[in-house]
């Protein structure tokens, strides 16, 4: 498991990757600003989707990450 700064770190690197310095902080300042509910937006993220084929999809992702970084 990578530490939260790391995933900072990395978050950043993204978003700086894909926008430039004042979209970036537009950006920071939205998320800390809005009131999205992420655990009310997990719960229906998924309920189309059979268990089976969640897991299906957990499990090759994993896999894919493993070859990828082995």
């Amino acid at each position: 498991m990578i530490s939260d700064t790391e995933i900072k770190e990395n978050g950043l690197r993204i978003l700086f990757a894909n926008m430039d310095s004042i979209e970036v902080e537009r950006f920071i300042v939205l998320i800390k600003t809005d009131t999205f509910d992420y655990v009310r937006f997990r719960e229906n993220l998924w309920e189309d989707i059979p268990l089976r084929k969640l897991y299906e999809n957990a499990a090759n992702h994993w896999k894919e990450k493993k070859e990828k970084y082995s």
